[in-house]
């Protein structure tokens, strides 16, 4: 059958009758790359301008439609081809296919091709490279395959000392805003999706040691980033937080994963698979005590005396735990002072009719293990319970699970996490 170009210019490799497939369908990966290469071979042969070497040895994809097969084939067109290292091949693939296609070990495996390529590419000249600079020589080359070349223009830029924000502000719509925090402002660059820059909130010029509107000092923004892009805390604390991938020299933004964020309660009980019959229809209580839930779900882990933990944890819920109240928390308004008090509210027990159904919940919140993993981490440093709500927490691209956006870690960063 005579192959025929599509309306792009690429030339699908095609199945043999031989083989089994349709006559005239689309080859499968293997088969396809099989073919590209022998129609580079063919085209561009040992010896020839732009031909097979020993060192670029590898046929490389101009379009998209290399053997992962994105349109559903794999192009051969000789024009489409090109003789390259495996580095050249990789960021073809990045760059046509992006990064959410890759998972962790990929994105490590094709860092160490990049790094050995350059570093081969340099072998047989004599040169002496600092540490920093063979940092910013690999970063050069990997860093607009996976972060973006509008990153790049940032992290430049503000090395060089400008303002992060007035840096955003030029950038135009290259910079989205999407959202903000108690200490921090969330951008994402619009080659980039699957990446967020967190900056501090902090105003250009202010005093650092003035509190800025939320309250707090520009060192207390700038320990938010320490504490979340700490090596440490990301190994100890696995999934628990988006997962860095830079950091600026003084901590003023740092680069992580993209998170999509939990839009509001009932999203986040059908992901925590949490029964909302236990809460008021009324909104402001509804988040007051959820708050409080969540504060007895934290003391389970923090406390192993406690009550509540000694409760759920028997083999069955006793009938005396169950606290009946004449008390309708429905009937609430925003003025009624007993609104304003939570611990007043806590000890009338209004979270439900029955207290047997909170404490199977908490039993239920508890026993979870990526929730485990953040309300532990939350005790451990001291991230206080309200921060557990919709639009701080996400469903994480990368390991579709639940994790903190933005945490605010209040005690001071030490660098020390024993």
């Amino acid at each position: 059958m005579k192959d025929g170009k599509l309306k792009n210019g690429c030339m699908p490799a095609r199945r043999r009758i031989s083989s089994g497939g349709k006559a005239g369908s689309y080859a499968d990966a293997r088969t396809g790359g099989k073919q590209a290469y022998a129609a580079l071979k063919k085209a561009k042969p040992s010896g020839s301008k732009g031909g097979w070497t020993k060192s670029k040895n590898i046929c490389c994809h101009k379009c998209p439609n290399d053997r992962s097969a994105p349109g559903g084939y794999v192009c051969k067109n000789p024009s489409h081809l090109y003789w390259g290292t495996k580095a050249d091949n990789t960021f073809d693939q990045n760059r046509g296919n992006g990064w959410a296609a890759k998972n962790e070990s990929e994105l490590r495996s094709d860092i160490r091709a990049y790094t050995w390529e350059l570093l081969n590419e340099h072998a047989s000249k004599t040169m002496t490279l600092t540490k920093k600079e063979l940092r910013a020589l690999i970063f050069e080359a990997v860093g607009a395959a996976y972060f973006g070349d509008d990153f790049l223009e940032f992290k430049r830029k503000t090395e060089a000392g400008e303002f992060a924000f007035d840096v955003l502000r030029d950038m135009g719509s290259k910079a989205k805003y999407i959202g903000e925090g108690s200490t921090r402002f969330v951008y994402q660059f619009a080659d980039s999706p699957d990446f967020v820059v967190k900056i501090i909130n902090w105003p250009k010029g202010k005093d650092p040691e003035e509190k800025a509107w939320t309250g707090f000092k520009k060192s207390n923004m700038i320990d938010s980033n320490k504490w979340e892009s700490d090596l440490l805390i990301q190994q100890r604390y696995t999934d628990v937080f988006p997962k860095t991938y830079e950091v600026a020299k003084d901590h003023s933004w740092i680069l992580v994963e993209t998170v999509d964020p939990i839009l509001d309660y009932a999203e986040l009980f059908d992901i925590m698979g949490i029964d909302d019959t236990i809460f008021p229809a009324n909104k402001k209580v509804l988040k007051m005590l959820f708050v409080e839930l969540i504060t007895d779900c934290i003391e389970v882990f923090q406390n192993p005396s406690s009550s509540i933990r000694s409760i759920i944890f028997k083999s069955d819920l006793l009938p005396e735990a169950i606290g009946m109240s004449d008390f309708n928390s429905d009937d609430l308004t925003d003025e009624d002072p007993t609104f304003k008090d939570p611990v007043l509210i806590r000890a009338k027990e209004t979270l439900a009719p029955e207290r047997r159904g909170y404490l199977e919940t908490v039993k239920k919140i508890v026993t979870n293990r990526q929730n485990a993993k953040i309300l532990g981490a939350m005790g451990s440093l001291g991230i206080p319970p309200r921060e557990f709500s919709p639009k701080n927490l996400g469903l994480s691209r990368i390991t579709k699970k639940l994790v903190i956006l933005d945490a605010s870690l209040w005690e001071e960063y030490t660098g020390n996490k024993s």
